[in-house]
């Protein structure tokens, strides 16, 4: 193979290789953090709701380093399970790690759907 076909074959690679990156970006995670409030939210249109946990001074995860809310739709299975979690980090004064997707539906960096939460 020529060298000029060989660089732009490498010069390929490394692009989609890039947008790969980027697109495993999506998911999120935080080191330890203390919760500051819990909050719920009614959407009338969807006939639901969902769970938003805010970090002392924002979640900081990698991978969605804005994300200021770690949210759960209350219609997701397991959505009970990670309130009682919150709720209990909270009251014990106990750090969580949050892992999700960052972004809410309209792709707002302030949000991370969570799908992880763990308590330190």
């Amino acid at each position: 193979m020529k060298r000029t076909h060989r660089n732009a074959l490498i010069g390929l690679v490394a692009s989609l290789a890039a947008v790969s990156a980027q697109a495993a970006g999506y998911d999120a995670a935080s080191g330890p953090r203390a919760i500051k409030e819990i909050n719920f939210q009614m959407t009338p249109e969807t006939a639901g709701g969902a769970y938003y946990i805010v970090a002392e001074g924002g979640w900081q995860a990698t991978g969605c380093p804005n994300a200021r809310f770690a949210y759960v739709p209350e219609s997701w299975s397991g959505a009970k399970s990670a309130l009682a979690m919150a709720l209990t980090a909270k009251a014990s004064g106990r750090m969580v790690r949050v892992s999700g997707y960052c972004g809410d539906s309209a792709g707002d960096p302030a949000y991370m759907r969570l799908y992880y939460i763990t308590i330190e």
